[in-house]
């Protein structure tokens, strides 16, 4: 009775416990309900392959400071010296010799220099692959939300399409209506149809590449919040293009190369400047008197022969084409900013047009023709013109919006700082 009593009071408690696993495992598997464009940057930034990669040359380059912190100091030099005497053979003398090689170059400095100069390098190519992370990231969250909405321009159109089948099936049962005017709607739900399926495999697609930047799962869902209207940051194009000159780091990087080159050539020189030898001799006879001395010494080479000049012209060249890169990528900078705010007023100028002229007419025509299809004052051709022409023209202004964004991003990638 009392082992039965026990079962029963552990069961309620054990059913809790799967109860909240299950709770938990569940909200655990639960992916994000709508990502925010902050939210997808800073994921995407997090997990970009060129961005790790970076980070990974970064902690090299700390090793190699660290590296180049350290004291030089040669291994110690030890010596033996025989003098076999002949044909006399107590005019032999033996000899020992211990020195410490010192740097008189001055490398140690010079690698911390260097490494010094690597780390920069380090840190502007790491900025810049940033830079790149972000733009992709921020170009994959348009399409996907521009996707989304041209998904629901299309099933709009579907569901007016299936709206003027009822209503001209209605008046063809009052004669109002002829079997051509029948197919020709029919044949616009149709075509509406297909162009739904379209716009579903242009949103599967758009995520299936967002989702690949998030690093997560292939069937994991992935929705977006919705775009508000794109707009210039403040400033001009003459002040965009000085802005971006001071913050790109793809000529910061070729500029610290350059430097860490040329401490290069020091470095190359450097070693080929032996060491000084600081070192303590003994000295014996082998005659009878067995006499010794004792003393110090100071050898080192002369570099007359040896100075690393083919090392140190291969490097003289990669700092001339790093000079001839940073220029390259300063004018091709300036002209991406000047690109990109020419792409951005234009596509805000045509998308204007477009929400406060075009379409407010076409819809305006389009609920005149319904009317006047009611009358019979036309036929159904003429309505299905107009509604071709507004669904048209709304599928121009989410492209006209696309390229106002990616336009955007552009030139905050030209500029080189987040928006």
């Amino acid at each position: 009775m009392g082992l039965r009593m026990r079962r029963t009071s552990v069961q309620p408690l054990l059913i809790l416990m799967s109860a909240l696993w299950i709770v938990g495992v569940l909200g655990g598997s639960k992916s994000q309900a709508q990502w925010t464009l902050e939210q997808v940057v800073g994921r995407a930034i997090e997990r970009a392959p060129e961005v790790q990669r970076a980070r990974a040359q970064r902690a090299i380059a700390e090793a190699h400071h660290v590296h180049g912190e350290q004291p030089w100091l040669g291994n110690p030099i030890v010596g033996v010296r025989a003098m076999i005497g002949v044909p006399d053979e107590q005019a032999a003398t033996y000899a020992a010799f211990v020195g410490l090689p010192f740097d008189i170059s001055g490398r140690q400095g010079i690698r911390s220099r260097e490494a010094d100069a690597l780390v920069e390098t380090s840190d502007a190519v790491l900025a810049a692959a940033e830079n790149d992370a972000r733009t992709a990231a921020r170009e994959a969250f348009v399409d996907v939300a521009t996707a989304d909405a041209l998904r629901a321009v299309r099933e709009g159109r579907v569901q007016l399409a299936e709206q003027l089948l009822q209503r001209t099936r209605s008046l063809m049962a009052v004669n109002a209506a002829t079997d051509v005017d029948l197919a020709l709607v029919e044949a616009e739900l149709g075509e509406a149809r297909a162009a739904a399926f379209d716009a579903e495999r242009i949103a599967r697609d758009a995520r299936a590449l967002l989702r690949g930047m998030l690093d997560l799962d292939a069937a994991e869902p992935v929705a977006v919040v919705a775009l508000d209207m794109p707009n210039a940051p403040g400033g001009d194009i003459e002040q965009w293009r000085l802005r971006a000159l001071e913050t790109r780091a793809e000529p910061r990087a070729f500029a610290a190369l350059q430097r860490r080159l040329r401490i290069t050539e020091d470095r190359l020189f450097a070693e080929n400047i032996d060491p000084i030898v600081l070192g303590l001799e003994w000295e014996v006879q082998g005659n009878t008197q067995r006499a010794q001395t004792m003393g110090f010494s100071l050898s080192t080479t002369l570099p007359l022969l040896r100075t690393g000049q083919g090392d140190r012209a291969v490097t003289s060249s990669e700092r001339e084409a790093a000079t001839l890169d940073e220029r390259l990528a300063a004018r091709g900078i300036e002209r991406e900013v000047v690109q990109a705010a020419q792409r951005m007023e234009t596509s805000l100028s045509e998308l204007s047009t477009l929400e406060q002229l075009a379409i407010p007419a076409v819809e305006r025509a389009r609920d005149g023709t319904l009317t006047m299809l009611g009358s019979g004052a036309i036929d159904l051709f003429r309505v299905l013109s107009t509604q071709r022409q507004l669904f048209e023209l709304r599928e121009r202004r989410l492209v006209v919006f696309r390229e106002a964004w990616r336009a955007r991003v552009a030139l905050d990638r030209a500029i080189g700082a987040e928006p």
